[in-house]
C-alpha cells in the first residue's frame, strides 16, 4: 500500500486516497491493466463486494465492466440491483449485452420489468417509448425464425401510434419505432410493405433539420434487406445508398451497417 500510494515522478500514485479511508485507481491504471498481458483476473469475491457496496446508479457501470471482462453473471447481478432500485435504463443496457449472448430469451423479461418499474416512477415519455420499442425488437427477436414477429408487429403498431400521439410524427423516437415495426412487418411475410415503410422512414428523416444519421443509416440497411427479400436483388446497392432523390450525395457514406434499432 505504501508503494501503491507513493506519487511517481511527483505526479500521481497508482492509488489515490479519498474520504472514509478509501482509494480510487489513477485514471490510466484500469486501462493499462486491461491491456497488459498476464494480469490476473479480478477475483470473484471482489465482484461480489463491489456489487454489494456500489450505489444502484453506479451499478450500471459495474455491470458493463463485468460483462466486458467475461463475468456475465456478475454483470447481470449489478444491473438487477440498478433495476430493482428504479433505474429502468439498466434493462436497456442489459438488452444490449444479453442480446449478443445465449441469453437472448431473457431480454424481453428484463424489458418488461423495466416498463413495470417505469409505471411506478415519473419516467419521460420518450424513455418509455424507447423501452417499448426495444421490447418490440426483442419480442420479434433480432433474427427471423427465433422470436414471435406476429406478436411483435401487434406491439409495434401500438408503440408507433402512441409515440406519434405523445411525441409527434417528426420525433426521432417515433421514426425509430416505425423502422422497428418495418422489420416485424417484413418478418411476418410482407416484404413489400416493409420496404415501403423503411423508405418512408428514410425519406422522412432526411427532410428533418439535424437529421439523425444513425437512423438514416439504419433505414438504408432495412431498405436493402427488404429489397433483397422482395426479389429485387439488382436494386440492392441502389437501396443501400438511397437518398430521397435516389442519388447519393458526395458527403454520404456508401457503406451501411445494421443498427440495433436504438
Amino acid at each position: 500500500m505504501r508503494w501503491a500510494t507513493t506519487p511517481l515522478h511527483s505526479t500521481s500514485s497508482l492509488l489515490i486516497p479519498v474520504a472514509d479511508d478509501g482509494y480510487v485507481a489513477f485514471d490510466y491504471l484500469p486501462d493499462a491493466a486491461d491491456a497488459a498481458a498476464g494480469v490476473p483476473d479480478i477475483p470473484l469475491p471482489v465482484w461480489d463486494k463491489v456489487i454489494s457496496h456500489v450505489s444502484p446508479e453506479d451499478a450500471i457501470e459495474v455491470g458493463w465492466g463485468a460483462f466486458l471482462r467475461g463475468r456475465p453473471m456478475h454483470g447481470e447481478a449489478a444491473l438487477h440491483k440498478a433495476l430493482a432500485a428504479g433505474y429502468y435504463r439498466a434493462a436497456i443496457e442489459l438488452s444490449y449485452t444479453l442480446g449478443d449472448t445465449y441469453r437472448k430469451k431473457d431480454v424481453t423479461s428484463w424489458l418488461e420489468s423495466a416498463l413495470a418499474s417505469a409505471e411506478e416512477h415519473d419516467i419521460p415519455a420518450e424513455d418509455v417509448i424507447k423501452l417499448r420499442t426495444r421490447l418490440v425488437w426483442w419480442t420479434g427477436m433480432r433474427y427471423e425464425g427465433v422470436g414471435d414477429p406476429h406478436r411483435a408487429r401487434e406491439l409495434g403498431e401500438t408503440v408507433v401510434a402512441d409515440s406519434a400521439r405523445l411525441l409527434g410524427d417528426d420525433h426521432p423516437r417515433t421514426l425509430w419505432s416505425r423502422l422497428t415495426l418495418a422489420r416485424q412487418v417484413g418478418a411476418t411475410g410482407d416484404a413489400e410493405r416493409a420496404l415501403a415503410m423503411a423508405c418512408q422512414v428514410h425519406d422522412h428523416a432526411h427532410r428533418l433539420p439535424n437529421a439523425d444519421q444513425l437512423l438514416i443509416r439504419a433505414a438504408r440497411f432495412e431498405i436493402a434487406v427488404w429489397v433483397e427479400r422482395s426479389g429485387r436483388s439488382r436494386l440492392w446497392e441502389t437501396a443501400a445508398t438511397r437518398t430521397p432523390s435516389h442519388r447519393r450525395s458526395p458527403r454520404q457514406p456508401r457503406a451501411s451497417t445494421e443498427s440495433s434499432m436504438s
